[in-house]
């Protein structure tokens, strides 16, 4: 019983004690219901400065130890997040960097790639340009071949065509004159030479006419005339004045010569005869 009351009056003093102590219970609570660490914080200090006894002392030092630890886990979450935040805007930045290179590496290589295709149309436009300048110097070269060829065949053709005119062979002469121009004709692309050796030619085929006319009269009014030659030497004047005639029509002046020729030595052949 003495014992019970000797221990009832030990801890009667401390109750009465803690009794005493209600800023340091409220400031507890209040830290307890704060918000955020730094009131918290203000609040427990504040209840280690009026704590009553050293166990409240060291309750409210507890308080802050833990809120210690709190805040420094949450810096040490706060520097790694940080960390992790530096090492991936490093890694975002070197990536960025990486892609920039890559795509100015791919920018350059489309550059050269273009570049070497345009090298490329232009050599082949070059190659057509040349194959072009090749394929007319070639066509150049058979043209001028064909314009010699054709223009000495022109020429034989011509030839024959002027030595039938100088037989009278009108229609012979027609013939082959027409033949010159048809060829030149079916030539497609014609030369100086072979334009003027067409025109020429043309101007001949138009002159035949007028040739001809003129040849089939020479050759009656000659005819005329070597019929009334022989008849009688009555008739010797009218037969001079035809060969006159015939001489003006500038037709084979080679054969009016020479009936006049034959017309002189027989005049003076029947001159003589009539004085014998």
């Amino acid at each position: 019983m003495q014992s019970a009351f000797t221990s009832l009056l030990l801890l009667l003093p401390l109750w009465a004690f803690t009794q005493s102590c209600p800023d340091f219970e409220r400031l507890m609570r209040e830290g307890n219901q704060a918000k955020d660490y730094e009131m918290a914080f203000k609040k427990y200090d504040a209840a280690d400065a009026v704590a009553c006894t050293e166990a409240l002392r060291e309750q409210a030092r507890a308080k802050k130890t833990e809120l210690f630890k709190k805040i420094n886990a949450l810096r040490r979450k706060a520097e790694k997040a940080q960390a992790d935040t530096k090492r991936a805007e490093a890694a975002a930045r070197m990536s960025e960097q990486h892609t920039y290179m890559a795509m100015q590496a791919l920018e350059e290589e489309q550059q050269k790639t273009l570049i070497e295709k345009n090298n490329a149309l232009e050599a082949l436009r070059l190659a057509e340009l040349m194959r072009d300048s090749a394929a007319r110097a070639n066509e150049k070269i058979r043209l001028a071949n064909e314009s010699v060829v054709m223009l000495i065949l022109m020429n034989d053709l011509e030839a024959l065509g002027n030595i039938a005119l100088e037989k009278d062979d009108f229609d012979g002469a027609r013939t082959q004159y027409a033949e010159v121009v048809r060829r030149i004709d079916l030539v497609s692309v014609k030369d100086s030479s072979l334009v003027r050796k067409g025109a020429l030619i043309r101007e001949k085929i138009k002159s035949l006419d007028a040739q001809k006319i003129r040849a089939d009269t020479f050759l009656i009014i000659i005819k005329q005339a070597d019929s009334l030659w022989q008849l009688s030497p009555a008739h010797y004047s009218a037969a001079m004045e035809l060969y006159l005639y015939a001489g003006r029509l500038n037709w084979r002046p080679e054969v009016v010569c020479e009936r006049l020729s034959a017309a002189e030595a027989s005049l003076q052949n029947n001159w003589s005869s009539v004085q014998n």
